[in-house]
């Protein structure tokens, strides 16, 4: 005799399910923070209280009483209003606020309710987390944790079901469960797909700033430096660009693990309360509207055979202007396939560019050819003077320094072909003398940052380098800039590419040591950006660079999903029309002007889900009348698989012209048959019994023996003539 099917308890499996849930939504919270410490301690806090609540029947035995988890939370709240009154940006408050109320929540006894109010606050969660940071990890977590919110929806579903009706436990059909599962999957998934492909980036919402985190202090580019700013930085890995160099349009790849480049993205001139910024823009400034395949020249020189191409695949902003990194000394700059004209604003006078807007992702090319300095006649001094203003300390120890070594610190008496050996003495100086730190002391209210750096601390960060060579080079005339952008380190020779992220953001100085010839010096420690590179050789790093491949095409094609990679996708070029264009146009809604009309793809979107719909209701329809006219109350009391063998019963006998009331028993129905019809009565007289003790006896369900028969007792019926 087979064992009765025994229907799963769901009770068991959803607090599992809802563990996992929390854990993945406090993960992802971690990683866009990017405090993994601060989720460690939220997840470790949550796995703990739920151990602690569920050790007794459905965590309502024991937790923290209600005062005390009323009087953490008003702390929590108080914490998430301080975090917003100190600039921290408002979805990252909130995400706190959120992951610190789940962690009291499953402390706390619980009734079935609140199963459903932690499941909620998971979710909200991970929506804050997708909007602080979309990082490939926390991608991941969110594609993930979406199938358990939706499995852990409807077992919430039945326990609330079976909470109403005073039953301890609930229970659901594994089949039937996960058959609703796989349609529930099989009806969102295409139209998520369709939604994602219709409405890429920058169609609707241009500005929004998705990624880019705020508020706190990590490394990053910007373009301007504040030296007042106190505390440690963090580092983070996120990816922002590759960079591939070759000599020449076809000629070798430059590069290598070992070699730097300073690819530069913001030059600053103006130094005024301890800030360093962008000058006023020169007369030279031009802006110019591009197409694919055409260049703008940055500067009047010619490559001659001499020039470095980049090739770059940047990852765009919430900015206004976004800048285009290059390297020293860019000639000219052209974009690869463009969906769209893009607007280039070029300084020739610091020969920086920038693009209007910042979303999606960029090919463009520039070409940079190395200075030379032009040969002077040795031994020959200008009437010079120290450049703009220079703050003491800088100026005192430059020319100690220079003195120290012999040479002239005056710029009205030193020759101008020494202006490069003085700045390279310099730079020596701060690199022997300096320690390099991300987490350097506070600069004293009141006290200029450059000083407390020369003469007090000894040890701060690149900016803080940077600031004091442009400062000490100003004070022996030679006129300095800082410029803000990426150091080239993390070579992928399998890519024969650079790898640029947040932590190679970089600040140094560009000194111009004759006539219209600048030249690049980084007074940061070698050792420091030796660790940097090394990293990248261990088995580790190779590791990582695996990775960095796989967000690198999360980055381009989810993250960076705009209209150009909307057309290559359906098979097409940006920028050249086509069916492709046009096919897109259409699925985005566009208008004749080009502009997106949300109402198109909003009705489409709205249809695509009203047809959804409907085909769940019509697969549901459909099943029900697959069982039959007798399912809706016949043999209620048995399973499924059960009561479909005795619907097909209970036909046999309707064909034969002796259908059963549904209101009459059946072996009460046997019996009146045996007077009518003595063989089919003695077939129904001979399972009757086993049916009724099956579906009302407390034996439990039927047994494999009782189907068995019933099947037999259906043969025979349809066996015996009228």
């Amino acid at each position: 005799m087979n064992p009765p099917a025994a229907i799963p308890n769901v009770v068991v499996p959803f607090r599992w399910l809802l563990l996992a849930t929390v854990l993945m939504a406090v993960g992802a919270y971690a990683i866009a923070e990017r405090d993994l410490l601060i989720g460690g301690v939220l997840a470790g806090a949550c796995a703990v209280g739920w151990v602690y609540t569920e050790g007794s029947a459905a965590g309502a035995g024991r937790g923290l009483p209600r005062w005390a988890s009323t009087l953490i939370l008003l702390g929590v709240l108080l914490g998430a209003g301080g975090r917003l009154l100190q600039g921290a940006p408002a979805v990252s408050a909130f995400a706190q606020f959120l992951a610190a109320v789940i962690a009291v929540k499953l402390w706390e006894r619980r009734q079935v309710r609140d199963y459903g109010q932690i499941l909620t606050l998971s979710a909200f969660l991970l929506i804050g987390a997708t909007l602080t940071d979309v990082s490939l990890w926390v991608g991941v977590l969110l594609v993930v944790s979406a199938p358990a919110l939706a499995a852990g929806a409807m077992m919430y579903q039945l326990l609330a079901g079976a909470a109403r009706v005073g039953r301890p436990e609930a229970r659901a059909p594994v089949r039937a469960f996960a058959g609703l599962s796989a349609l529930v999957l099989v009806a969102v998934v295409p139209l998520a797909v369709l939604i994602f492909v219709a409405v890429p980036r920058g169609v609707w919402f241009r500005d929004a700033s998705l990624g880019m985190k705020r508020g706190a202090r990590v490394t990053g580019f910007a373009n301007e430096i504040d030296l007042s700013r106190a505390g440690p930085i963090r580092t983070t890995g996120r990816w922002v660009m590759n960079v591939r160099l070759r000599q020449g349009r076809v000629g070798r790849a430059l590069g290598g693990v070992g070699e730097h480049y300073h690819l530069r993205g913001a030059v600053l001139t103006r130094y005024q309360d301890s800030r360093w910024s962008e000058g006023d823009p020169s007369a030279s400034a031009t802006a110019v509207a591009m197409e694919t395949g055409q260049f703008v020249r940055i500067s009047p020189d010619e490559p001659g055979g001499r020039e470095v191409l980049q090739e770059i695949t940047a990852q765009g902003g919430p900015r206004v202007t976004v800048p285009l990194f290059m390297l020293l000394r860019p000639v000219s700059v052209e974009f690869g396939p463009l969906e769209r004209t893009v607007h280039v604003n070029v300084d020739h006078s610091t020969w920086t560019a920038d693009r209007l807007g910042g979303e999606g992702i960029l090919t463009y090319r520039v070409v940079s050819v190395p200075m030379e300095t032009p040969v002077e006649e040795p031994g020959v001094a200008e009437a010079r003077r120290p450049v703009g203003r220079a703050v003491r300390s800088a100026g005192e120890i430059a020319w100690a320094q220079l003195r120290a070594a012999g040479m002239e610190p005056d710029p009205a008496k030193r020759p101008r072909d020494q202006d490069a050996l003085a700045v390279r003495k310099l730079e020596a100086f701060l690199r022997l003398n300096y320690t390099y730190t991300l987490a350097g002391p506070a600069c004293p209210l009141g006290t200029e940052p450059i000083d407390f750096f020369l003469e007090e601390s000894r040890a701060g960060h690149c900016e803080h380098f940077a600031s004091a060579l442009a400062m000490m080079c100003r004070g022996i005339g030679v006129e300095a800039r800082v410029v803000t952008g990426y150091l080239l380190s993390e070579f992928d020779a399998d890519g024969e590419q650079y790898v640029v992220r947040d932590s190679h953001a970089h600040a140094w100085v560009e000194a111009c040591i004759a006539p219209g010839v600048w030249r690049t010096f980084d007074a940061t420690p070698p050792a420091e950006i030796s660790r940097l590179a090394a990293k990248q050789t261990s088995l580790l790093g190779r590791l990582s660079r695996m990775l960095d491949r796989v967000e690198e095409s999360w980055n381009t094609s989810v993250v960076g999903f705009d209209r150009s990679q909307q057309i290559r996708l359906l098979g097409g070029e940006p920028g050249r029309g086509g069916p492709a264009e046009k096919a897109a146009a259409w699925l985005r809604g566009d208008d004749q002007e080009g502009s997106p009309r949300p109402r198109r793809v909003l009705a489409w979107v709205g249809a695509g889900v009203v047809a959804g719909i409907v085909l769940v209701v019509a697969w549901q329809l459909l099943r029900v009348r697959s069982r039959g006219r007798t399912r809706s109350s016949a043999g209620w009391a048995l399973p499924g698989d059960f009561r479909r063998d005795y619907d097909r019963l209970l036909r046999t006998l309707a064909r034969r012209g002796v259908a059963k009331p549904e209101w009459m028993p059946l072996s009460t129905f046997s019996r009146e048959l045996a007077m009518r019809e003595p063989a089919a009565g003695a077939v129904l007289l001979e399972v009757a019994p086993l049916l009724d003790a099956a579906a009302f006896g407390a034996a439990g369900g039927p047994s494999g023996e009782v189907r068995q028969r019933m099947r037999s007792a259906e043969r025979a019926l349809r066996r015996l003539r009228r």
